[in-house]
């Protein structure tokens, strides 16, 4: 099994995207028992395993002052309602969700055969990672860095990039980024469809080492 290089940690650092280029060998398994191969300015935190929910929380998942940034790896993400779409909502120091009309995202990609997808918003009440999804094949994968979120008195940012099979059958490929237009601290996420449960998947979260 090859591990991933330091030019590869470097590029998610500044942009938040896997590079196969940059890959050496393969990727670790996505069912927890290789991620040591990940590169070592990356410590895996923890590990969700999600059987049938409405909702999938991540309660502490950036209060580890170790670590400034994070990256999240969504696997094999499945959900029970066809052509729907993938969100989360940061959770503050308090314990509440950060809704309102506090994100702001926006997103490029593409789907099947050469569509684009160019979507956004500004002052929602949740961040949209990728749309029209399919309820069948788990559909869903994704990675996505988190910015500073526990650091007091900075707007936290993220990146994200995600794709799998489209509702109908094609294929389904974006990158978003996007910030919560808050400065408190942040310490977990959640993670939801825009209706019905999310049936499968794992969701492992990383700290980032700043040296």
């Amino acid at each position: 099994m090859g591990s991933i290089t330091r030019s590869f940690a470097n590029n998610i650092l500044t942009s938040g995207k896997f590079d196969a280029a940059q890959l050496n060998g393969t990727l670790p398994a996505l069912d927890g028992s290789s991620l040591t191969g990940l590169s070592p300015d990356y410590e895996l935190l923890s590990n969700t395993s999600i059987s049938a929910a409405g909702v999938v929380e991540i309660t502490t998942a950036f209060t580890d002052t170790t670590y400034t940034n994070f990256f999240i790896l969504g696997s094999g993400i499945n959900m029970v309602t066809d052509n729907n779409s993938f969100r989360y909502n940061f959770i503050n120091n308090s314990g509440g969700i950060v809704a309102d009309t506090n994100y702001y995202w926006a997103g490029v990609g593409q789907r099947d055969t050469g569509s684009a997808v160019d979507f956004g918003a500004s002052g929602t009440s949740y961040g949209l990672m990728i749309d029209n999804n399919s309820n069948t094949g788990q559909s869903i994968n994704f990675t996505m860095t988190v910015y500073k979120p526990y650091i007091s008195g900075h707007f936290t940012s993220f990146v994200s990039q995600a794709g799998g099979r489209r509702s109908g059958g094609g294929a389904n490929h974006v990158n978003t980024g996007g910030y919560i237009n808050t400065s408190d601290q942040v310490k977990g996420i959640r993670f939801l469809m825009g209706s019905g449960n999310i049936s499968a998947g794992n969701l492992f979260v990383f700290g980032i080492r700043d040296s």
